[in-house]
Parts: C-alpha cells; structure tokens; sequence
C-alpha cells in the first residue's frame, strides 16, 4: 500500500511539474524572403484605364494638359463582375455626341451585374462644362474611379488638367442696362 501510494504521489508531482513547463514547441517563426512588387500601369491594372485606346505603362492623364474632350477606356481585368462609378469635379460626362450625360457621376452596373470580366467601355468621354470657363484657361481636378465586385475593392484616383482652346469669344456675361432722364418713353408698333 505505501508503494501505491508513495507511486501515486510521484505520478502526480511528474505531471505536475510536466504542465508547469513550457512546451517545446514554438509559438512563432520569422522568415526573410526576398520579394520584387512591380507595380503595373493603368493599362495592365485590374481594372484597366488606357487613354485613346493607346495601351501604355503609364498613368492615366500623366504629362501634359489635354484638350476636351478627353477619352478613355475602360476595361475589367478581374475574374469577377465589377461595378463601376466615376467621379469628375469640376468637369463633366459627356456622350460621345458631345451631349452631357448625368453630369458629375458616370455608373457602370446595368442589370447584368455590372462590367464583366474582359468586358470594356470605350471612349468614356470628359468634358469641361459650358460657360464655366473662359477659352485659353486651364482648369484642374480628381477623376475618382471605385469599382466592387466579390470581394474586389478598387480605388483610384487620377489627376486631370484640361486646358480650353481660346476660341477669340469670351462666354457672356450678364450686362444690363439703364435709362435716366425725364420724359416718357413708350414702345409701340403700327400696323
């Protein structure tokens, strides 16, 4: 019986002090790795934005001013349906007539889920809206894109420098005019 018992208590010590230690294991490991990130254009991105249809490594709208209206393209490079919305300010949408089309938001959803994988939208067209600025001034602002899809969130925001042809005719401006002096004045026709 003492040998149970003295057994017992020596199993129950070992145990113990077997749950006080740490494990051998590890919690935690470090890796180096060496790893190169490309970063693509535009063009190559998931959702793809080329200027004119012209493929390049760029960024949309990098480099020089452009003359209105300003095209481009845009494609879905992703597996998965994508709902597009841009956003221009100070600018404007256009149709591909020229005529503005909702203003400030251009969105790309349809009943069909969105824009597709490999499906595009040609000639997105933006313009400067009229009379808001007189011819041979440059004016600048965001183009904001957002797109989402199955667990795809992108977002891009693209600088935009216009520059108006000077035309020779400044936009109109509201002029009135005035009569002073005594006397009536009447306005009438005779047949």
């Amino acid at each position: 019986m003492k040998r149970t018992r003295r057994a017992a208590l020596a199993l129950i010590a070992g145990s113990s002090s077997v749950l006080a230690v740490e494990t051998f294991g590890f919690s935690s490991a470090d890796a180096d790795r060496d790893v190169r990130v490309a970063p693509v254009g535009d063009g190559n991105a998931y959702l793809g934005l080329t200027e004119d249809g012209v493929e390049d490594d760029g960024v949309l709208f990098g480099g020089d001013p452009r003359h209105p209206p300003v095209r481009f393209d845009l494609s879905n490079q992703c597996p998965a349906s994508l709902t597009v919305t841009l956003t221009v300010d100070p600018f404007r949408f256009r149709s591909a007539d020229g005529e503005s089309i909702d203003g400030s938001r251009f969105v790309v959803d349809g009943e069909s889920g969105g824009l597709g994988p490999g499906e595009r939208v040609d000639a997105v067209t933006i313009g400067v809206p009229p009379d808001s600025v007189d011819g041979g001034e440059t004016v600048t602002g965001p183009v904001t894109i957002d797109a989402r899809g199955d667990g795809i969130r992108i977002e891009a925001e693209r600088k935009l420098t216009i520059a108006v042809p000077d035309t020779g005719s400044r936009r109109q401006r509201s002029v009135s005019s005035g009569q002073s002096g005594t006397g009536s004045a009447s306005n009438s026709s005779e047949p």
